[in-house]
């Protein structure tokens, strides 16, 4: 007898089709409480992961992670310079039909949004180099916080200008985009950030395609936002809004629209070689930096705050002047320990708003928010008295979003869950409907027991039972020498060898609330907090 071919099943052909459209990716393919990966992904993927490769029939390497701590493994791949892709279920698990699934993100070393996988006190950004002759577009987009802008610099820059390889040294893309038919024009690049670069395959940066997105996407006319009509950095631009579409086909996060910036006058220019001999922010041997050393901020946004300043120095000596006087202020104030316990909790706003613009956020991100929020209200009280502009411009709290805070505040847990699903989010009270579900999660069994009671004593019928299975649902059960006395509202539902089973309307709308308290809970909160 022919042995069966163990990748000729509707599973394995489903994997294999969806593979062949991301064949760059590892590819994550949900079943049930497990990601697999089979092949030759199970192959890369497993020892980089630290986890087993197996074997699916004998036959076809797998290797599995559980959906609950997949960010670990994750953080594994993108760390490894891996593309993955996440097929998620699409369909019901108990439909018996085989199951749809569908690429919902492609996680990549640039386009991280997960709390998990990214530094705080680093940006992570996605870099694009689009080419014209002598002149290099550069586009920077972080997907954690909505920055997005762009440069435009010769490709042989002078002394007295920065370099595609001195913005690479700045700003430590963790992945470099660019066409594949300009993939040769990158002598600049020292080895360790080649191995970040990502060739788009079949995709041109096109000026005039980046001006076309930049005005459709973000309703904007390009002369104030800083791009001519065929500025190359609108090609780059276009590198990263594919990119960043592709790697979220479901809900992209959201970009600033981009903005072509004018070389820094007030800045001072450190090129890619004073950047890396003078260790300011890395250190070949990882010992320590000059970041590292003077780092004392309270913050995540502080801490990337304070790297981008020493990578762009103020060139004004008026400038350096004003901030030292500013500085001295806030030292002879006596409010610095009042400052540093606000901005203790003080959360990382930006990326927590990235994150629940495009759909990523966690239960606990609402606390942060109102937490921050608050922070900042205080901050804010605490500094205007400060005559300094400088310092007090930089503390302002929106009323909007301070009423928003205190509706939160008002209806959500004190404590709240890591993840949607493990447990409440609102407060008793807040919606009757929510309320009436959460009992029927917690009291469903008694509400069970009592009504089998109340039927026994309406009935009369002293062995009448109401059970319960997977296939039926629940039930009411009689034996056979009862069945006859059934009432006339009964509907018999199934008869068996020793006795008959039956349904009506009060257990109907009872199992309806049982069965449908965990969906009613998840979607009522969901509405409140969309």
């Amino acid at each position: 007898m022919a042995r069966s071919d163990p990748l000729d099943t509707p599973v394995m052909r489903q994997y294999l089709d969806m593979k062949s459209r991301y064949p760059d990716c590892i590819l994550f393919f949900r079943m049930g409480d497990f990601y697999e990966m089979f092949l030759e992904d199970a192959k890369t993927a497993a020892p980089i992961m630290d986890i087993a490769l197996t074997r699916r029939q004998s036959e076809v390497p797998m290797a599995g992670v559980p959906y609950h701590s997949v960010d670990t493994y994750l953080a594994r791949l993108v760390g490894a310079g891996l593309r993955v892709a996440i097929a998620e279920q699409k369909q019901d698990p108990s439909n018996p039909k085989l199951m749809q699934r569908e690429v919902v993100r492609i996680l990549s070393p640039g386009t991280l949004l997960e709390e998990g996988l990214l530094s705080g006190g680093n940006a992570n950004y996605l870099m694009a180099l689009a080419f014209d002759g002598d002149t290099c577009g550069i586009a920077l987009a972080d997907i954690s916080t909505g920055d997005f802008f762009c440069y435009e610099s010769k490709v042989s820059e002078s002394s007295d200008g920065m370099g595609p390889a001195d913005f690479i040294a700045r700003y430590q893309p963790g992945e470099i985009l660019i066409a594949s038919n300009q993939s040769n024009q990158m002598p600049f690049l020292r080895d360790e950030m080649r191995r970040r670069i990502r060739p788009l395959e079949s995709y041109k940066a096109s000026p005039s395609e980046g001006i076309r997105q930049i005005e459709a996407r973000f309703g904007a006319k390009i002369e104030g936002l800083g791009f001519r009509k065929q500025s190359v950095a609108a090609g780059a631009v276009s590198l990263i809004l594919h990119y960043v579409f592709e790697s979220f086909p479901e809900r992209p996060p959201y970009l600033n629209a981009p903005v072509l910036k004018a070389p820094e006058a007030e800045s001072l220019i450190l090129d890619e070689k004073t950047i890396r001999n003078l260790e300011l922010v890395a250190n070949p041997n990882s010992g320590s930096t000059l970041l590292s050393v003077i780092d004392k901020t309270r913050s995540a946004p502080g801490k990337r705050a304070l790297r981008n300043r020493l990578l762009s120095p103020f060139r004004s000596i008026e400038l350096i002047y004003e901030h030292q006087l500013a500085l001295t202020e806030l030292i002879e104030s006596g409010k610095i320990q009042e400052i540093q316990s606000e901005l203790d909790r003080v959360s990382d706003l930006e990326r927590t708003i990235s994150r629940m613009t495009s759909g990523k956020t966690a239960p606990r991100d609402f606390r942060n928010l109102i937490q921050t929020m608050d922070a900042a209200r205080t901050l804010q009280a605490t500094m205007k008295n400060l005559p300094r502009t400088l310092l007090v411009a930089k503390v302002e709290v929106e009323a909007e979003l301070l009423k928003l805070c205190a509706w939160m505040d008002q209806n959500l847990q004190e404590e709240l869950p890591a993840l949607f699903g493990n447990g409440p989010l609102l407060k008793d009270g807040v919606d009757a409907n929510l309320d009436e579900a959460r009992k029927a999660r917690k009291e469903g069994a008694q509400w069970i027991l009592d009504l089998e009671a109340s039927e026994r004593k309406r009935t009369g019928l002293n062995l009448l039972k109401i059970k319960y299975n997977r296939v039926s649902g629940y039930f009411l059960e009689l034996p056979k020498s009862q069945a006859s006395q059934a009432p006339e509202d009964y509907e018999r539902k199934q008869t068996l060898v020793n006795a008959e089973r039956f349904t009506f309307e009060p257990l109907k709308e009872l199992e309806r609330k049982i069965l449908s308290a965990d969906e009613t809970i998840t979607t009522i909160e969901s509405e409140f907090l969309d």
